[in-house]
């Protein structure tokens, strides 16, 4: 685990960017917002690059999420807070310290289907439409795409709960959980088939039943897919001919969120690759300025009529 950003606290962020292909892409894609967030909110940031598994575990590399805990605590033993971020996250770099929402002897999730900001089933039959007139005329408009939390428990065999997490991003206290989250990576191997090819399912029934959950808003875990679906479904059509269309949406995205979470394997993830947010001094300088706004007080008072002036 090597270390990105030193701070003066006792948080930290970590990822799983194992395998140089996959930490250039996070360098190239992801580093610069976080960078900037872990900096300006006084937060360690590390990088696990290296592969925690032991021999023989043919499992995706995803799951040994379940030891970043462990590897922070006996790595950097003063860190007491931990948050893990998929590689595939950006961030606003201008937006408060998620652990400023942690709640002490909890987990921290988000949730992928309550308290979100628009309808989900519309979210999802959008999904599943354009992605079949646009990707793949074989994309099921029917599918596991409309599961339940209930289904997915159900479906592997696990106690059901009424609500389901992404599983990029969690946070807690390092002594609360570092062991037992060792152990759960250890209880499965291989043979567990899972609907999402994953550790999804079990992260979401092992995280559940064994401690008490705080839901973050869905702003701490902001899902692209969704996004893109539900506010900029000419992306789907439209991803190569103008990059400033995918900056735009992107910025405009930040602007609500604190991470965005570029998740899965269809191309909607390629506006993550293809993103030149953060190359950009301007947006930056645009999300910065916004962000500053939002903080300061407003007055409604009368200033005049005023009307646009031609450039």
């Amino acid at each position: 685990m090597i270390e990105i950003v030193k701070a003066n606290s006792c948080n930290a962020i970590a990822v799983l960017a194992i395998g140089s292909d996959h930490y250039k892409k996070w360098q190239k894609n992801s580093l610069p917002s976080l960078q900037l967030y872990c900096e300006k909110n006084e937060i360690n940031l590390y990088a696990q690059v290296e592969s925690l598994s032991h021999t023989g575990d043919n499992r995706r590399s995803t799951w040994q999420k379940f030891l970043i805990p462990k590897q922070i605590e006996t790595s950097y033993p003063h860190i007491n807070n931990f948050c893990y971020l998929d590689t595939d996250i950006i961030c606003n770099p201008f937006a408060e310290s998620i652990f400023d929402s942690q709640i002490s002897r909890k987990i921290s999730l988000v949730s992928q289907f309550k308290n979100l900001p628009f309808n989900l089933e519309i979210a999802q039959r959008r999904m599943a439409f354009f992605r079949n007139k646009y990707y793949d005329r074989n994309y099921p408009l029917d599918s596991s795409l409309f599961m339940s939390p209930t289904d997915i428990f159900e479906y592997h065999g696990f106690k059901t709960f009424d609500d389901y997490a992404c599983a990029g991003l969690f946070m807690g206290e390092i002594e609360l959980c570092s062991d037992f989250l060792e152990s759960v990576y250890h209880k499965y191997d291989d043979k567990f088939e899972s609907i999402t090819e994953g550790d999804e399912p079990v992260f979401n029934f092992e995280i559940q039943d064994n401690f008490e959950v705080s839901w973050l808003p869905y702003k701490f875990q902001t899902l692209w897919n969704f996004e893109m679906a539900i506010k900029y479904t000419h992306l789907y059509s439209d991803q190569s001919s103008d990059l400033n269309l995918i900056d735009d949406a992107i910025l405009s995205t930040l602007m609500d969120s604190v991470f965005v979470h570029f998740a899965g394997s269809w191309p909607e993830k390629l506006c993550w690759e293809k993103s030149r947010v953060f190359n950009q001094p301007d947006i930056i300088r645009t999300l910065n300025n916004y962000m500053d706004y939002l903080r300061s007080p407003v007055t409604g008072l009368p200033r005049g009529m005023f009307r646009p002036r031609k450039n």
